[in-house]
């Protein structure tokens, strides 16, 4: 979801009039932060998908008290995988249920862009973006609505983790390719973008 300029300077005004400190390049270091994507709402999903609440719904009483519905299971389950890794920004969607059926130490590289993928059925590939890997579990190429390769397609969850060097200049890109319109407007330099070409390591969830 995007923030309106309006609305950031709203926000980042909240936050210095509180004595908190605005997204910015010192904050990026020494920090973990989440960025959540919100969907569009429709006639069915009035609220957007992450605050849709199924039939079967469990409350989640840790670390607060909440309906679980996808907004919230994102919270919770990044949260978690966030104790376990080095200071970054993690973006996430809030269209869906999932979760790491281990959360362990990640030790990620500072200067790859670290990605989160199932292994799927062959079904999903028709209605979901593919990752195609290579051996070292690098990015080939990413496939959207297309027919399945192998017997476990490497679904696309929308979760992804960078680290400060990375997401200081990825955030910085807010007006300009490759993200206009799709995250946090953040540091506001006035320079225009510039192509960036980073590596990507995918982690299998459950």
């Amino acid at each position: 979801m995007m923030l309106r300029r309006s609305q950031v300077v709203k926000v980042e005004h909240l936050c210095a009039s509180r004595g908190l400190s605005v997204l910015n390049e010192s904050l990026l270091e020494s920090s973990k932060i989440l960025i959540l994507l919100l969907g569009a709402s429709n006639e069915s999903l009035p609220l957007g998908a992450a605050f849709h609440v199924p039939a079967d719904c469990q409350v989640v009483e840790t670390p607060w008290i909440a309906m679980d519905c996808p907004i919230v299971n994102a919270i919770k389950n990044v949260n978690e995988l966030a104790e376990n890794t080095d200071k970054g920004v993690w973006i996430c969607g809030t269209d869906a249920f999932w979760k790491i059926k281990e959360p362990k130490r990640f030790s990620f590289a500072r200067s790859e862009i670290a990605a989160f993928c199932f292994e799927g059925r062959s079904s999903d590939c028709q209605s979901h973006g593919v990752y195609e890997l290579d051996e070292e579990d690098m990015v080939n190429s990413i496939h959207y609505r297309c027919e399945a390769t192998s017997s476990n397609p490497k679904v696309v969850l929308a979760l992804i983790y960078l680290p400060p060097a990375i997401s200081t200049r990825f955030l910085s890109l807010y007006s300009v390719f490759p993200i206009s319109r799709s995250t946090y407007y953040g540091i506001d330099s006035g320079a225009f973008g510039l192509k960036v070409f980073s590596f990507i390591k995918y982690r299998f969830s459950g």
